[in-house]
């Protein structure tokens, strides 16, 4: 996990994998659905990365849940690739948070485009809960001003 700039985007994570023969399918490139998995790795490394990590907001609360996934394959990760995921907050509403998502190889060759929409929900119930002020506040301290629909 270390901050990094991907197609001169700066992301304050980015999570890199070698891509092996286990991430490809019969065509030889990596399997669509794992580009969810390399982000999903990126957003928990961007949580370890908050003051407020993903255990703590559980104690406090609160979780988060997928609510939309939108990823635009520009061009094919292949085996021996080297890919960087950077994951930044994009914006923050009332009850979600949308994650830019960029996946480039070592040339910064885009291979994935994308958003992922989390939607904060109560730990127990797992209800929609209001994103809480000190979560904005923890992204904020990681990588500056973001737009919050919730604040006020």
């Amino acid at each position: 996990m270390v901050a990094g700039s991907v197609r001169s985007v700066s992301y304050p994570v980015t999570y890199t994998r070698k891509i092996r023969y286990s991430d490809t399918d019969a065509q030889g490139i990596v399997f669509n659905a794992n580009y969810l998995r390399y982000v999903d790795d990126a957003i928990v490394d961007y949580f370890d990365a908050l003051t407020v990590n993903w255990s703590q907001m559980n104690e406090r609360g609160y979780d988060l849940v997928l609510g939309r996934a939108e990823i635009d394959f520009r061009s094919p990760g292949r085996l021996g690739d080297v890919l960087s995921t950077g994951v930044r907050v994009e914006s923050v509403g009332t009850s979600s948070i949308v994650f830019d998502i960029s996946i480039v190889d070592a040339t910064d060759r885009l291979v994935v485009a994308g958003k992922e929409i989390q939607v904060m929900v109560d730990h127990q119930t797992y209800e929609k809960s209001a994103v809480p002020p000190w979560f904005v506040e923890a992204v904020e301290e990681l990588q500056g001003p973001v737009e919050w629909k919730g604040r006020s």
